[in-house]
Order: C-alpha cells, then sequence, then structure tokens
C-alpha cells in the first residue's frame, strides 16, 4: 500500500500512508491509538464583530469589482467605437 510516486513517500510505512489517506496531513504521524487520544484540534472562531467587519469588507470588494468590471466594458467599448470611426 505504499504510494507509487517515486518520491519520499515510498520509503514511509504502508500504515502511515493509510493513515494519511483516512486523517489527512495533520495526523500523518499519529497512529490510530494517538488518534484517539488527541481530541480534534478547536479552530479560531471570530466574534461577531470581526465577522461583521469581514462581511462588509467583502461586500465593499464585490462593489469594487463590479465597478471595474462595467468600467473596462464601457472603456473597450469606446476604443471599439473609436476604431470604426478612424
Amino acid at each position: 500500500m505504499y504510494l507509487s510516486s517515486g518520491s519520499l513517500n515510498d520509503t514511509l510505512p504502508a500504515r502511515w500512508v493509510y493513515q494519511y489517506r483516512l486523517y489527512g496531513k495533520e495526523r500523518f504521524f499519529q497512529t490510530p491509538k494517538d488518534y484517539r487520544k488527541n481530541p480534534v484540534r478547536q479552530f479560531y472562531k471570530p466574534s461577531k464583530e470581526i465577522e461583521q467587519s469581514l462581511e462588509l469588507k467583502v461586500k465593499h470588494l464585490e462593489m469594487e469589482l463590479e465597478y471595474t468590471k462595467k468600467l473596462t466594458a464601457l472603456i473597450q467599448k469606446q476604443e471599439r467605437t473609436n476604431k470604426n470611426t478612424k
């Protein structure tokens, strides 16, 4: 059950490769017993204010993106009309 990539992973025991596929990269070096002992990591949860400010930033960026898209479309349209009139 070794990886067939020809890389460093070919030297690892098959159990580790299985672990890697089963649990993902974070638990690469843990045996199944270690996996039972260690609780799943708690990830950082942002507060409501931070979440709202991030949502606002995303909204502003989306608005800016729409504006730039419209602007580039307008510029391209003007360039086309200028080429046609010449």
